[in-house]
């Protein structure tokens, strides 16, 4: 697992996904069971977060970082697209995290499935 930090805004995790995904599959594999096994202490490990930022996470809770943290694990795997899109703070008028995903899977008897698509957060 890496032990650079990325900025919390679109172009850091970009730059995080990119990192990933030229890594290896036992990189890859690391970085998927960490995110679904903590998927706070994940987001502290891999990005800088202020502490308002690390209390507000905590807040969404148990349900939140379960999820987050397992539909991560299987974009990592699959390389899926992550992106983060921030709504400007003067134009925030109450924050809230929207999290889009647009899978495909395509089956075939005797093969691995062809898997593609994306996650996208957005942060108001």
């Amino acid at each position: 697992m890496s032990k650079t930090l990325y900025s919390f805004d679109t172009l850091g995790v970009s730059a995080k996904m990119n990192d990933l995904y030229a890594g290896t599959e036992a990189e890859i594999e690391a970085e998927a069971v960490s995110v679904s096994s903590d998927f706070f202490a994940w987001l502290i490990f891999n990005f800088y977060l202020t502490k308002e930022q690390i209390a507000y996470m905590e807040s969404l809770g148990t349900a939140f970082a379960e999820s987050n943290g397992n539909d991560l694990a299987f974009a990592f795997r699959n390389r899926l697209d992550v992106r983060l899109t921030k709504g400007e703070i003067s134009m925030r008028t109450e924050k809230f995290i929207r999290k889009e995903q647009n899978v495909t899977s395509v089956s075939l008897p005797g093969q691995e499935s062809d898997v593609a698509g994306s996650i996208d957060y957005y942060i108001s």
